[in-house]
Protein backbone atom coordinates (compact mmCIF):
# COMPACT_ATOMS: atom_id res chain seq x y z
CA UNK A 1 0.00 0.00 0.00
CA UNK A 2 3.13 2.48 1.08
CA UNK A 3 5.11 1.38 -1.76
CA UNK A 4 3.55 3.85 -4.05
CA UNK A 5 1.71 7.32 -3.95
CA UNK A 6 -0.92 5.80 -6.18
CA UNK A 7 -2.60 2.93 -3.75
CA UNK A 8 -3.08 5.46 -0.64
CA UNK A 9 -4.26 8.32 -3.29
CA UNK A 10 -6.58 5.77 -5.27
CA UNK A 11 -8.31 4.68 -1.74
CA UNK A 12 -8.47 7.86 -0.54
CA UNK A 13 -10.18 9.52 -3.65
CA UNK A 14 -12.34 7.06 -3.43
CA UNK A 15 -14.24 8.89 -0.72
CA UNK A 16 -15.31 11.44 -2.81
CA UNK A 17 -18.32 10.43 -5.10
CA UNK A 18 -17.32 11.78 -8.23
CA UNK A 19 -14.33 9.68 -8.41
CA UNK A 20 -15.59 6.05 -8.02
CA UNK A 21 -15.21 5.13 -11.32
CA UNK A 22 -11.51 4.09 -13.01
CA UNK A 23 -11.99 6.47 -15.75
CA UNK A 24 -12.95 9.13 -13.41
CA UNK A 25 -9.62 8.53 -11.44
CA UNK A 26 -7.63 8.06 -14.63
CA UNK A 27 -8.81 11.61 -16.06
CA UNK A 28 -8.12 13.39 -12.14
CA UNK A 29 -4.56 11.98 -11.57
CA UNK A 30 -4.00 12.06 -15.12
CA UNK A 31 -2.82 7.99 -14.84
CA UNK A 32 -3.35 5.33 -17.34
CA UNK A 33 -6.78 3.51 -17.32
CA UNK A 34 -4.83 0.33 -17.04
CA UNK A 35 -2.59 1.48 -14.08
CA UNK A 36 -5.97 2.38 -11.96
CA UNK A 37 -7.48 -0.89 -12.73
CA UNK A 38 -4.37 -2.35 -12.04
CA UNK A 39 -4.35 -0.81 -8.75
CA UNK A 40 -7.71 -0.86 -7.87
CA UNK A 41 -7.18 -4.82 -8.06
CA UNK A 42 -4.09 -4.86 -5.77
CA UNK A 43 -6.68 -2.36 -3.20
CA UNK A 44 -9.10 -5.12 -3.84
CA UNK A 45 -6.69 -7.96 -3.27
CA UNK A 46 -5.61 -5.92 0.05
CA UNK A 47 -9.66 -5.61 1.21
CA UNK A 48 -9.44 -1.93 1.14
CA UNK A 49 -11.83 -1.27 -1.31
CA UNK A 50 -15.19 -3.48 -2.91
CA UNK A 51 -16.99 -2.95 -6.14
CA UNK A 52 -20.53 -2.32 -6.71
CA UNK A 53 -21.16 -2.63 -10.59
CA UNK A 54 -18.32 -0.38 -12.15
CA UNK A 55 -17.99 1.80 -9.05
CA UNK A 56 -15.15 1.15 -5.92
CA UNK A 57 -15.80 2.24 -2.74
CA UNK A 58 -13.86 1.94 0.64
CA UNK A 59 -14.39 -0.34 3.20
CA UNK A 60 -13.24 2.67 5.22
CA UNK A 61 -10.06 0.62 6.73
CA UNK A 62 -7.67 3.02 8.37
CA UNK A 63 -4.17 1.90 7.09
CA UNK A 64 -1.23 3.15 9.59
CA UNK A 65 2.34 2.32 9.40
CA UNK A 66 4.27 2.45 12.73
CA UNK A 67 7.35 4.98 13.17
CA UNK A 68 9.56 1.82 13.26
CA UNK A 69 7.93 0.33 9.93
CA UNK A 70 10.27 0.36 7.28
CA UNK A 71 8.55 1.64 4.84
CA UNK A 72 7.42 4.90 6.96
CA UNK A 73 10.54 6.08 4.84
CA UNK A 74 9.30 5.20 1.69
CA UNK A 75 5.37 7.44 2.38
CA UNK A 76 7.57 9.95 3.31
CA UNK A 77 9.55 10.01 -0.24
CA UNK A 78 6.21 9.34 -2.09
CA UNK A 79 4.71 12.47 -0.15
CA UNK A 80 7.36 14.66 -0.90
CA UNK A 81 7.56 13.71 -4.29
CA UNK A 82 3.51 15.04 -4.47
CA UNK A 83 4.59 18.00 -2.76
CA UNK A 84 7.16 18.52 -5.46
CA UNK A 85 4.82 17.84 -8.17
CA UNK A 86 2.47 20.35 -6.59
CA UNK A 87 5.01 23.15 -6.88
CA UNK A 88 5.14 22.95 -10.67
CA UNK A 89 1.34 23.74 -11.07
CA UNK A 90 2.49 26.96 -9.31
CA UNK A 91 -1.60 26.95 -7.47
CA UNK A 92 -1.92 29.77 -5.40
CA UNK A 93 -4.82 27.45 -2.55
CA UNK A 94 -1.53 25.05 -2.65
CA UNK A 95 1.13 26.07 0.48
CA UNK A 96 4.58 25.10 0.10
CA UNK A 97 7.28 26.39 2.35
CA UNK A 98 10.77 25.07 3.37
CA UNK A 99 13.62 27.10 5.01
CA UNK A 100 16.84 27.14 6.85
CA UNK A 101 16.42 28.33 10.85
CA UNK A 102 18.84 28.67 13.51
CA UNK A 103 17.23 28.56 16.74
CA UNK A 104 17.58 27.76 20.38
CA UNK A 105 17.69 24.39 22.13
CA UNK A 106 14.34 25.68 23.71
CA UNK A 107 12.97 27.13 20.81
CA UNK A 108 13.12 24.14 18.66
CA UNK A 109 10.86 21.98 21.90
CA UNK A 110 8.16 24.84 21.75
CA UNK A 111 8.52 24.78 17.58
CA UNK A 112 7.80 20.66 17.77
CA UNK A 113 5.27 21.19 20.28
CA UNK A 114 3.71 23.70 18.59
CA UNK A 115 3.35 21.81 15.19
CA UNK A 116 2.09 18.62 17.38
CA UNK A 117 -0.59 20.90 19.24
CA UNK A 118 -1.71 21.76 15.18
CA UNK A 119 -1.41 18.34 13.81
CA UNK A 120 -3.64 17.44 16.72
CA UNK A 121 -6.17 20.59 15.89
CA UNK A 122 -5.96 19.41 12.02
CA UNK A 123 -6.65 16.09 12.98
CA UNK A 124 -9.78 17.21 14.88
CA UNK A 125 -10.74 19.13 12.00
CA UNK A 126 -10.71 16.27 9.11
CA UNK A 127 -12.82 13.93 11.62
CA UNK A 128 -15.82 16.44 11.25
CA UNK A 129 -15.11 17.92 7.82
CA UNK A 130 -17.50 16.97 4.75
CA UNK A 131 -15.14 14.63 1.98
CA UNK A 132 -14.69 17.07 -1.12
CA UNK A 133 -11.24 17.03 -2.03
CA UNK A 134 -7.95 15.45 -1.33
CA UNK A 135 -4.77 17.17 -0.20
CA UNK A 136 -1.90 16.25 0.86
CA UNK A 137 0.31 17.43 3.78
CA UNK A 138 3.49 16.60 4.52
CA UNK A 139 5.66 18.65 7.50
CA UNK A 140 8.77 18.10 9.14
CA UNK A 141 11.16 19.46 11.78
CA UNK A 142 14.33 18.45 11.64
CA UNK A 143 18.04 19.36 13.53
CA UNK A 144 20.89 19.57 10.96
Amino acid sequence: YFSSWVYPTLYMALALPEFTTVGALSKRFSMSSDLVKESLEKLLEMDLVFKKGSNYYQTRKWIRLEKSSPLMRQHHSNMRAKAMDSMMMNLDKNLNYSSYITISEKDFSKARELIVNCLKDLQGMVEHSPEETLVGLSMDLFEF
